[in-house]
């Protein structure tokens, strides 16, 4: 599995402006675009070895086109650590559609500045598409380096031929065969430069033979040997789709307290002994009112009047009804086993899941009610996370609110909250810490973002860095329609916002991995230490107010 390089992109030029990190590189890009005047937005696809990421500059997409005077320049700040070679393909965009496209590599430098340069040539490249074309020797559908066909549809030296894009017949119709991908540039010392393996034929479609690679330089290396051309066979149908679960009843709301019964009355003035008072009628729509206490009997004397009897406790009024935009609600007081009651009525029964060396269980330590989740992660080898059914554009499509207590024993960048994804490019999430903005010094945030493929990443960041230290209250908002206002709360109290947000769940399609703790980019991002409790999803906006009520609900934190 890939993973995602955590670069920030931003529009400056200078490190030293910037507070970055003594060890993070600077590539300064500079681009030109001679004859594309209408250029509102720059895509960058960039690789570092087998790392990738991709960024929009601007990340929102202006109101007039970029200017060219002659050129745009942005920065791109690789965190420490990373060495070698960065390479990045560009789209020029406009209203989302692509009308330029370039390509560049830099050498990193760790804690300095490199230059790189390039020019836009008009429309889309072919590399990428999955075929090969001309002037290509490989193309694996996308335009990132580290998989052995790099971001210019080259093959990568050491690497085997990648087969050209197979001819995927579409219902109704093969394509022709896929051409077999070239060999390795070269063979190694004493080696042999093996052919690429040709992609499957479309139905019908004629195989084509692929082209050996040339012999390396060194004692005995030999031209690769020819792929063999791929067999022809057509594209299968679609399967039935599978019906959903029928849907489990909703819980019954919870009754109010049984009021408890009135005093019993005391006796009057001496007299014969008073009749014990009457039992209390039970509550009504709560639970049972207890029964009122009997009266306490008149003394003995003369003439007394009896006691009067005790009145019945009045019944417990019964529980308000859920709201029916309450579409996921985890409050993990279930004690054992593996298994989240949803409280929201659905039946979306989440699942506790352990990755050794880590784990996920239920704790005592609570904000809300009697429980919580704990998830002890280990850094990226191994933690727990609480699984959901179903997909998020399924359940809030439109407008959302995803709100969960949160104490953190270690507060690690990049670790997950939430994550309701496809892959590591497609996904909605929620982190305590994410350190790659450059403009606030260290960089420590809360970031939400939405990101919907190499297309767009919209992001919702607070002012300061995560409090640390006990229970802590989150909560997003997304509101509905376009464009429209996301903002984010910490501890019931607005703490950033975007106001120019267009994406919404539905545009993430599917969504497989929806996880409490997790990251879509598990292979790079580590899992969530710490205690999750009352997570709560709606299918609406909610106010300032409600969000203020539900970090009042809390118990420990005020």
């Amino acid at each position: 599995m890939r993973g995602r390089l955590g670069i920030a992109l931003v529009g400056a030029v200078l490190c030293g402006a910037l507070s970055c990190r003594q060890a993070d590189s600077v590539v300064v890009v500079s681009i030109t675009a001679p004859g594309l005047s209408s250029i509102d937005q720059l895509r960058a696809l960039m690789s570092n070895g087998a790392t990738t990421s991709t960024k929009s500059f601007p990340e929102q997409r202006p109101v007039t086109p970029l200017a060219f005077s002659p050129d745009v320049t942005f920065a791109v700040v690789v965190p420490h650590g990373r060495t070698g070679t960065l390479d990045i393909a560009v789209d020029g965009l406009f209203a989302g559609a692509v009308v330029g496209n370039g390509a560049g590599r830099a050498i990193l430098n760790p804690g300095g500045r490199t230059d790189v340069s390039m020019t836009l040539a008009p429309g889309p490249t072919s590399c990428g598409n999955g075929h090969l074309d001309a002037g290509e020797q490989c193309d694996d559908g996308d335009r990132f380096s580290g998989d052995g066909c790099d971001f210019r549809c080259q093959l990568e030296a050491g690497g085997g031929g990648v087969g050209g894009g197979a001819g995927r017949g579409e219902a109704g119709g093969g394509g022709a065969g896929g051409t077999g991908g070239a060999g390795a540039e070269r063979g190694g010392a004493s080696g042999t430069a093996t052919g690429g393996v040709a992609g499957p034929g479309g139905a019908g479609g004629a195989p084509i033979s692929a082209t050996g690679g040339t012999g390396g330089a060194g004692a005995g290396a030999s031209g690769g040997t020819p792929g063999t051309g791929g067999a022809g066979r057509g594209g299968s149908g679609a399967g039935p789709a599978t019906g959903g679960a029928p849907g489990t009843g909703g819980m019954a709301a919870t009754g109010g307290m049984a009021a408890t019964g009135g005093m019993a009355a005391t006796g009057g003035r001496p007299g014969t002994g008073g009749m014990p008072g009457t039992g209390g009628m039970a509550g009504t729509g709560g639970m049972p009112g207890t029964g009122g206490m009997p009266g306490t009997g008149g003394m003995p004397g003369t003439g007394g009047a009896a006691g009067t009897a005790g009145r019945g406790g009045a019944g417990g009024a019964g529980g308000g009804p859920i709201d029916p935009a309450l579409e996921v609600w985890y409050r993990f007081d279930d004690g054992s086993g593996t298994s989240a009651a949803d409280g929201s009525g659905k039946g979306r029964t989440g699942t506790l899941v352990s990755v050794s060396p880590g784990a996920a269980t239920f704790s005592p330590t609570a904000e809300v009610g009697s429980g919580a989740v704990d998830l002890t992660g280990q850094g990226t080898t191994g933690g727990g996370y609480v699984l959901i059914p179903g997909s998020l554009g399924a359940l809030a499509p439109d407008a959302i609110t995803i709100a969960c207590w949160v104490n953190l024993r270690t507060i690690a960048a990049e670790a997950r909250v939430f994550d309701f994804g496809v892959d590591a490019n497609t996904s909605l999430f929620l982190t305590p810490r994410h350190t790659g903005l450059l403009p606030l010094g260290s960089g420590d945030v809360i970031e939400f973002q939405i990101m919907r493929g190499a297309l767009s990443q919209q992001s919702i960041l607070s002012a300061s860095a995560y409090p640390g230290g006990g229970w802590h209250h989150l909560a997003v908002v997304l509101r509905g329609g376009a464009p429209y206002t996301g903002s984010l709360y910490v501890d019931g109290a607005l703490a950033g916002m975007n106001t120019n947000m267009t994406l919404h769940a539905a545009d993430l399609g599917v969504t497989i991995n929806n996880w409490l703790g997790r990251s879509t980019s598990s292979a790079s991002d580590p899992f969530l230490d710490g205690l999750l409790d009352d997570f709560r999803l709606y299918s609406r906006a909610l106010a300032d107010g409600e969000i203020a009520a539900l970090y009042q609900g809390g118990t420990t934190s005020r």
